[in-house]
């Protein structure tokens, strides 16, 4: 769901009721094969997606996505509405493709009968990083307050940062 709209995924289990699949490309990464796969919706009045999904060959994960909505999806009073959904996964404890990265982008104009507004550009990545997978979680997790404040939370460690590559370049950067 989003926006009021309920978009059928590509890895949905009746995903082949809405899309078209088409083999792009094959590369390799560590000796396995990583298939390139384009994603066509089949109808223009259901919301769906366009775009590229990565699958990695030897357990046929999904490891990327990078898709747009239909023209399905519309918003009253928006003239124009780009938006880009991208994701990928990287591989923890040996076992588990988790995501690594979100990202959303794309432009917006808004226009009423004899007024427009200028473009507005929509930019926003969030970092997943450090996953526990089934880690032992204690009772006092539950009973703290909502909200916990760090003595460290103000203060910036560069160190840390220069350490850490939080966000993944793409080829263009």
């Amino acid at each position: 769901n989003f926006t009021g709209f309920r978009f059928v995924g590509p890895t949905s289990p009746d995903a082949f009721d809405y899309y078209n699949f088409k083999l792009l490309k094959t590369r390799q990464r560590d000796e396995t094969p990583v298939y390139t796969i384009s994603v066509t919706p089949k109808t223009r009045i259901t919301p769906l997606f366009r775009g590229k999904l990565d699958v990695i060959g030897d357990s046929y994960s999904l490891i990327a996505v990078d898709v747009s909505p239909n023209e399905a999806f519309s918003i009253p009073f928006v003239s124009r509405f780009d938006l880009r959904y991208t994701q990928q996964f990287g591989f923890y404890e040996n076992r588990y493709w988790m995501p690594m990265d979100i990202g959303l982008s794309g432009f917006v104009e808004v226009s009423l009968p004899g007024f427009s507004f200028p473009a507005i550009a929509v930019e926003q990545a969030s970092v997943i990083y450090d996953f526990k997978i089934n880690h032992e979680v204690h009772d006092s997790v539950f009973t703290k307050a909502p909200r916990i404040e760090l003595s460290t939370a103000t203060t910036f460690d560069s160190l840390f940062w220069a350490q850490h590559d939080v966000l993944p370049l793409t080829q263009e950067e």
